[in-house]
């Protein structure tokens, strides 16, 4: 960033983005768009993530793309992979989101909220289908 979006920058500038780059959210950042990489390059493979039944995967994909939208505005760019990932997200015909929760109350009521999550940003997971262990 500070080699392209910070090129043309005064020194005073120059050193307000590199404190930018430098705050806790840029690992955050730097796992949302490997993330975007990696979903942009699957075009015929499949994606497996993992995470806890919790909004916080949502909270950290709207964060950083608001991130990023902050960066396109002062710099003028986005990389390709970042523009376009919550429409691959709400793509149902490229992305199944299937929730899955051990039958307790707790991970049930997270999975519920997660669901609701999900709909806020325009993602659909799978009708319910159980399974019993």
């Amino acid at each position: 960033m500070l080699a392209t979006a910070g090129a043309d920058l005064d020194d005073e500038a120059r050193a307000v983005l590199a404190e930018d780059l430098a705050s806790p959210c840029t690992e955050e950042i730097a796992v949302f768009q490997a993330f975007a990489r990696t979903l942009a390059a699957a075009q015929d493979s499949f994606v497996v993530v993992d995470t806890a039944p919790t909004g916080h995967t949502l909270l950290l994909l709207d964060a950083a793309r608001t991130y990023h939208r902050e960066l396109t505005r002062q710099s003028g760019q986005m990389p390709e992979h970042v523009l376009h990932l919550l429409d691959r997200l709400r793509d149902t015909t490229r992305t199944h989101v299937l929730l899955v929760a051990v039958p307790e109350a707790t991970p049930v009521h997270e999975a519920a909220r997660l669901q609701a999550d999900l709909a806020r940003s325009g993602i659909t997971p799978e009708p319910g289908c159980s399974t019993r262990a």
